[in-house]
């Protein structure tokens, strides 16, 4: 019961703060109450994650440029692929009210989208998802299971289950990737890349009709499966070349 309580608790707080801001600044677009929680969230939760790692043993692996290059690419193209799979599911139109949130959340403006959902967002969840909820449960678990119940967490924390489908693929991937490296920079790139990856995806959607039964969609969706397994496979002979 101790470790249900210590690793729901990161995610109860952001939640807490994020419904805090969204009461204080009435009428203030989501996006925008999301934006300056993750901020908030950013501070506090980095100083906390700071804290704690202090008293962890520390095996961090560096970040090299084809590293990097690697996550980006896995971060990308796991974007456009389970995109891609929501989009031939169509199981958006079982979950009609889904649109309206993505609507609201994607009215500010280009450039606030980029910086909160690209940059400021990706960094504060992984500090929360990945940085403490992932780290508390690998002390008490093995790896799968803590692979799958930090996916869970993520994904509920989305609160709909078309975002929370998208999020659990991706929440499994990010911390697999921290898993492998010991560093929390490897899955905020990864997160930085897949979100956006989808600014972009959405903004070309509402601009152009996506249409699911052509050839570009599946040779699209197929080119993004062959990136992202060589891009994993990549990552994961780095890792073993240095002892993982």
């Amino acid at each position: 019961m101790e470790i249900i309580w210590r690793v729901l608790v990161p995610a109860l707080v952001y939640g807490l703060l994020l419904s805090g801001v969204t009461e204080v600044l009435p009428g203030t677009n989501q996006l925008v109450c999301a934006l300056i929680s993750a901020i908030l969230g950013m501070i506090f939760f980095g100083i906390w994650f700071m804290k704690e790692q202090k008293t962890i043993a520390k095996s961090k692996v560096r970040l090299s440029i084809g590293t990097v290059g690697s996550i980006i690419t896995g971060g990308v193209s796991s974007c456009v692929l389970v995109n891609g799979f929501i989009e031939l599911s169509q199981i958006g139109k079982w979950f009609p009210q889904v649109q309206k949130v993505i609507d609201t959340l994607y009215s500010p403006s280009f450039f606030i989208q980029v910086i909160s959902v690209g940059i400021v967002i990706p960094i504060a969840e992984e500090l929360v998802f990945r940085g403490m909820i992932y780290t508390r449960l690998r002390q008490e678990c093995s790896i799968r299971e803590s692979l799958v119940c930090s996916a869970l967490i993520f994904a509920a924390f989305h609160g709909n289950v078309v975002q929370g489908g998208y999020a659990f693929v991706l929440g499994l991937m990010m911390a697999w990737v921290y898993e492998r490296f010991k560093n929390l920079w490897g899955p905020i790139i990864f997160h930085i890349a897949a979100n956006l990856c989808s600014v972009i995806f959405t903004g070309l959607v509402s601009r152009y009709e996506v249409n699911r039964m052509s050839m570009s969609f599946y040779l699209i969706v197929a080119i993004s499966a062959a990136l992202l397994y060589g891009a994993l496979q990549n990552l994961k002979k780095k890792t073993e070349t240095t002892g993982k």
